[in-house]
């Protein structure tokens, strides 16, 4: 195996772990977000709600966190970090449910369901793949501080938000799919 081949592969690898991380603590905080909406203890929240799909958590949270009030400036930015979660979660559930192959050139291809082959429009710049772990932290700062924390003192949360305040939003694009 070539020096670039091994390093395209640890690269890969160590996205993988990043990136599963990142999102085992985000859905963490959706479970949290959930429960102190519905104002149940963790033993009634687990019998009523149990342990649903990422995705079917991300849509309760965002239903959920669509009847606070908050200031809009404030809504725009949950707004925009549960959409861009929504899209990042499509890529999570290839990466975890399909898998992937990293091939030279910085790119890594991303299986789906039902492909026996794979094309062009399958293939994805492990850029990208860095760019979505290093966001799902800005949606973890954003829902922490503005949707789970909002009206408590959280000095380190306001600290991570000024932070933020350098990175504009860019609205996801959808993931690339047949």
């Amino acid at each position: 195996m070539s020096d670039s081949a091994v390093k395209a592969y640890q690269d890969y690898h160590s996205f993988v772990g990043i990136f599963i991380s990142h999102y085992a603590q985000l859905e963490t905080l959706l479970r949290k977000i959930v429960r102190q909406r519905c104002g149940m203890d963790d033993e009634r929240f687990e019998a009523v709600v149990g342990f649903p799909r990422s995705g079917q958590l991300r849509a309760l949270a965002q239903k959920l966190v669509g009847m606070d009030n908050m200031p809009s400036e404030d809504r725009a930015m949950v707004d925009d970090a549960f959409q861009h979660l929504a899209i990042v979660t499509l890529l999570r559930d290839r990466v975890v449910h399909y898998g992937g192959s990293p091939i030279l050139d910085d790119n890594v291809v991303l299986f789906s369901k039902g492909l026996d082959e794979w094309d062009n429009s399958d293939v994805v710049p492990q850029s990208d793949l860095w760019d979505a772990a290093r966001d799902l932290n800005r949606v973890y700062i954003i829902l922490a501080t503005k949707v789970f924390s909002a009206g408590k003192p959280n000095p380190n949360g306001e600290t991570a938000l000024r932070l933020l305040q350098s990175w504009q939003y860019k609205r996801p694009q959808p993931p690339r799919n047949r």
